[in-house]
């Protein structure tokens, strides 16, 4: 019993690592992408700066997002990883969807 009991915190403590370990990279995408909207802003015409603005702030809004949930991951307990766990895979779903739309509205603001 005692062993099971062990093997379950060994899974839960590598969710939470392999969880951790997602939504950090996702957040160094947004990075990453921040860093490009900044270096773009330099060159483009008003317009495009608005809409520029206008993505970033938005990047900087889900970067949040995802450092709260990280977060919420590294200090979450046995007894509240399951609840931890789906909220965390559902704000990596929903961040990664809008991470790729705006991804895609900036990628066309430069055609």
């Amino acid at each position: 019993m005692r062993d099971k009991v062990e093997e379950a915190k060994k899974d839960i403590e590598q969710e939470r690592k392999d969880m951790a370990k997602d939504l950090r990279q996702l957040r160094d995408e947004i990075d990453s992408k921040l860093e490009q909207v900044s270096d773009d802003m330099s060159d483009a015409s008003d317009e495009l700066k608005k809409n520029l603005e206008e993505s970033k702030k938005e990047l900087v809004e889900e970067r949040s997002k995802l450092d709260k949930t990280i977060d919420e991951v590294e200090n979450a307990t046995e007894e509240t990883w399951q609840d931890v766990k789906v909220k965390a895979e559902n704000t990596f779903a929903d961040i990664k969807q809008e991470f790729q739309r705006l991804t895609a509205k900036l990628e066309e603001a430069f055609e």
